[in-house]
């Protein structure tokens, strides 16, 4: 375990506050805490793994989003047609593809798409191209669109990541970004049970003051945010609610998505019935508080601030 980076927040630089603590990685067994910035509400998983490769094992790929996917894609390309307009034949990249069902929706609406993916094993790009990095793309390729669903809160280093992306956007691109709310009323309510803190995976937790100053950070203008991915929400209150009051380990959330759950079939059986359950008594509430600028989910809209510099924040 690689020792923890500093006690300060990397967006205002003022010293962090104890959160969470002594929450364990199911992987592994090793405990993490969260601390928080009393200024921007960021929160960050500490101490950071020398090496996330063991929390991405074979069962955290796969099709992400079960029977909800179709939905999910629509839901995006809406986002994308509304703020970046149609494809027409223009450029899309995709951070942290997957498996690359969003690249190959967006086809259908006229993008021509490129995903990045850390671990190209887990995707399956057949006619897609799909790269290891930003470093891989070269100098001279430009996109007129580059998506983040839910992978900001993945990387060692989400600043630097945008500013590399700048030199692959057109002047006039557009960047849009979901992560988890970590100033939702559900990751309130729940604490240190909310699903969406996915420790260790999670390395940081973005409420929408930290996803502004992120972006401000990394030369970007955030022009809009909206709330909520409505079956991540209902998720996410139903799974974060079991977890509390059961304890477990995410059990409902890997049956519906299809990961592996070692559980015995009775407890299975009892997860998905209570699970359902609370599901259909939360999903009201789920887009009632997105309405309210408090869903589980926050949606960035950004552009590239024309007259910055990189290295200047």
């Amino acid at each position: 375990m690689a020792a923890p980076v500093g006690s300060h927040c990397p967006l205002c630089h003022v010293a962090m506050r104890e959160k969470f603590r002594g929450i364990a990685a199911e992987e592994t067994g090793e405990t993490f805490q969260v601390d928080e910035c009393p200024q921007c509400g960021l929160g960050q998983t500490r101490p950071v793994p020398a090496d996330l490769t063991p929390y991405y094992d074979a069962g955290y790929y796969g099709k992400r989003h079960g029977p909800t996917g179709r939905i999910c894609n629509r839901r995006r390309l809406g986002f994308v047609r509304h703020w970046a307009g149609p494809g027409m034949g223009r450029s899309l990249l995709d951070f942290g593809c997957g498996e690359g069902d969003f690249l190959r929706a967006a086809r259908t609406q006229g993008w021509n798409g490129c995903g990045v993916e850390r671990s190209r094993a887990a995707s399956e790009p057949g006619d897609l191209t799909v790269v290891a990095s930003l470093d891989e793309l070269g100098d001279r390729t430009r996109f007129d669109c580059a998506t983040f669903w839910h992978v900001l809160e993945h990387l060692n280093d989400p600043v630097g990541t945008l500013d590399a992306l700048r030199d692959h956007l057109e002047p006039d691109g557009l960047v849009l970004a979901a992560v988890p709310n970590f100033g939702s009323w559900q990751a309130q309510v729940t604490g240190a049970s909310w699903l969406p803190l996915d420790i260790p995976r999670h390395l940081f937790h973005f409420t929408a003051h930290a996803i502004v100053k992120l972006f401000a950070a990394s030369g970007f203008q955030v022009d809009h945010i909206a709330y909520g991915e409505w079956e991540y929400d209902v998720i996410g209150w139903s799974q974060s609610l079991l977890n509390r009051g059961l304890g477990g380990r995410n059990e409902f959330f890997k049956i519906v998505s299809g990961r592996p759950n070692s559980g015995s079939l009775p407890r299975k059986a009892f997860q998905v019935v209570a699970g359902l359950g609370i599901s259909l008594l939360t999903a009201g509430p789920a887009w009632g508080e997105s309405r309210l600028g408090r869903g589980g989910t926050l949606i960035a809209v950004a552009r590239p601030v024309k007259t910055w510099a990189s290295g200047h924040a």
